[in-house]
């Protein structure tokens, strides 16, 4: 046995060192690229002087001029506060977005200083955030190899010890869901779509953490901060910054949606596993008692908007996959012909989630990964033949190029086996597929709230964000799962109180709760679009941009002075008082 874990260690080490060694050669790729985009002389200018945009592009320089001229002409009276406003999405979006998000915080709270954290390399981040004002940085730095090889060392005899991924999935470090954190990004990052055992990737990556962790907490004990400003809440940094600011009792101002956006306020650690498009109880029950009717009728149009034109305008990314294809449709019968099924039997579309992406964002699931519920759920299917299974595969699985196991490919394997598995056709409507659906099955897809708000019965396995408002659409743990897909039949129907409590969730996810923003334009959230358009765009908005207009603002305020979760758009707060 020790012979054997000898042998483990050294090969491991080997792995570390060639690991390493190809991140410099990739980093070197990197400065080659900034090169192409800067230019070398460009980049010497940058260094000595920060508030310098060394970008060959002419319109992203002018954004950063006319963006620095507006938020200097709109001085603040400074107090105490500082906070921390980090950026680790690599696109414009994303930093405009977080920046904007900061200036609120600190004119209502008259904050002292803004203090972005970013990684060391990340140069545009830096370009773009001091267009705001923001002087003072705070950098994530890749250890050097030594640091790296002890803190690698740590964690291999850290891990050794765990006995399965299910252990190191509960594996709560430094107060902290080291677990999940680690997991959710090795999955993502290696294209895997689950964790087998403890392996190098996972321990060199629990390294990455553990670094991350040192460092944040180290900024954390130098000076006291009341906040910190993000988007992405999971992978890494992220997830440790995000869970590492909640454990300190730090306020969490994160960004959701694009291009409508909204600001939602984290407080406490049980939170943590909080979706940012959950509506806090309060507020759903609010609505309910004091303007049903109006939040119902609202609901119900944004609703069938979404599933027959594709708009949506909080995720307009995912949309654009989602609802691409909207003229070809397919009833029952037609299905049931083509696929050669009886048409008496239930079908019972399988809606698929995306391997690399969302597996633990809700914390709590029966399952371990969606790889293994789409595994056990086919398995059952197999050997249940009383109905028809039609598999309707994520949109946005075409998005992931890394993935090593793909959904479609999987699938098949079971299609060829069995007649009543089969994959539902790519080009079908999401309204078409929706109708020839008799129960719905997914661990826990936004689907369930699509399906019960159309009348259709579904069955979960996981945590959703609606589940804690509307009862029967509570997860469930496994023996419960399987023993409602036995009975699928049985299923009853949801409700006209549900199917208008989902219209209400649709009304305040979309509308209420969630707003345009005059400095966020409409564009293909991509690290591929024609930035130059982008920049362009953005350069119009500043033109017309007059902060004591600014409405955002005031709804942010008013999120602030009543305590509120999520930011309310006060169009409709007042239409709604009008009531």
């Amino acid at each position: 046995m020790f012979m054997r874990k000898s042998i483990i260690f050294f090969y491991y080490l080997f792995l570390f060192i060639l690991t390493r060694t190809r991140k410099f050669f990739i980093d070197l790729d990197n400065h080659k690229v900034s090169i192409n985009k800067y230019g070398v002389f460009g980049l010497i200018k940058f260094y000595f002087d920060r508030d310098f945009n060394p970008s060959k592009s002419k319109p992203f320089q002018e954004f950063t001029r006319k963006n620095k001229a507006i938020w200097k002409k709109n001085k603040i009276k400074q107090g105490k506060k500082k906070y921390i406003l980090t950026s680790f999405v690599h696109i414009p979006e994303d930093q405009i977005c977080n920046s904007l998000v900061s200036k609120y915080i600190e004119r209502t709270f008259k904050a002292k200083s803004i203090i972005p954290l970013i990684n060391k390399k990340d140069i545009q981040s830096e370009i773009i955030m001091r267009s705001y004002g923001f002087k003072s940085f705070k950098y994530l730095k890749e250890p050097n190899i030594f640091n790296h090889l002890i803190i690698f060392i740590k964690s291999y005899l850290l891990l050794s010890n765990n006995k399965s991924p299910e252990d190191f999935l509960k594996l709560k470090f430094r107060n902290i869901f080291y677990g999940k954190i680690v997991s959710e990004h090795v999955i993502r990052h290696t294209g895997y779509p689950q964790i087998n055992n403890i392996n190098f990737s996972v321990i060199y990556n629990f390294s990455i953490a553990l670094d991350i962790d040192n460092q944040f907490s180290s900024i954390l004990k130098k000076d006291e901060y009341n906040g910190i400003i993000m988007s992405e809440n999971q992978f890494l940094p992220c997830g440790i910054i995000y869970q590492r600011s909640l454990n300190k009792k730090l306020n969490v101002y994160a960004r959701h949606g694009h291009p409508k956006i909204s600001i939602i306020n984290f407080r406490k650690f049980n939170e943590v596993y909080t979706a940012r498009a959950q509506i806090s109880k309060k507020l759903f029950k609010s609505i309910v008692k004091k303007d049903f009717n109006y939040a119902v009728k609202e609901g119900k149009k944004i609703f069938y908007e979404k599933i027959n034109k594709g708009i949506d305008n909080v995720w307009k990314r995912e949309s654009r996959f989602v609802y691409k294809n909207l003229k070809y449709k397919l009833h029952k019968k037609a299905i049931c012909k083509i696929l050669n099924w009886d048409k008496k039997k239930k079908i019972l579309v399988i809606f698929t989630h995306t391997f690399l992406d969302g597996n633990y964002v809700q914390g709590w699931r029966a399952f371990k990964d969606n790889f293994e519920w789409l595994k056990e759920t086919l398995d059952f299917a197999s050997k249940n033949p009383q109905y028809n299974y039609l598999i309707k595969t994520h949109p946005m699985d075409s998005f992931y190029k890394k993935v090593k196991v793909n959904t479609k490919d999987f699938v098949e394997e079971y299609c060829k086996k069995f007649n009543h598995i089969k994959l539902c056709p790519e080009k079908i409507s999401p309204k078409s597929c929706f109708e020839l659906t008799d129960v719905g099955v997914t661990s826990h897809g936004t689907v369930s709230l699509e399906l019960n708000a159309l009348g259709k019965p579904c069955i979960s396995a996981g945590r959703t964000s609606w589940g804690e408002i509307v009862q029967n659409l509570k997860p469930i743990n496994k023996n419960e799962y399987f023993k409602k897909l036995k009975n699928a039949d049985k299923i009853e129907k949801p409700s006209k109180l549900i199917r208008n409590k989902m219209y209400i969730y649709f009304f305040i996810q979309q509308s209420l709760m969630t707003l345009k923003h005059p400095l966020v334009v409409e564009f293909p959230v991509s690290r591929y679009s024609n930035r130059d358009v982008f920049w362009l765009k953005n350069i119009k908005s500043i033109k017309n941009y007059k902060y004591e207009n600014d409405f955002f603002n005031k709804c942010f305020k008013y999120q602030v002075k009543n305590n509120l979760r999520h930011t309310i758009n006060l169009q409709y707060e007042k239409k709604l008082d009008s009531l």
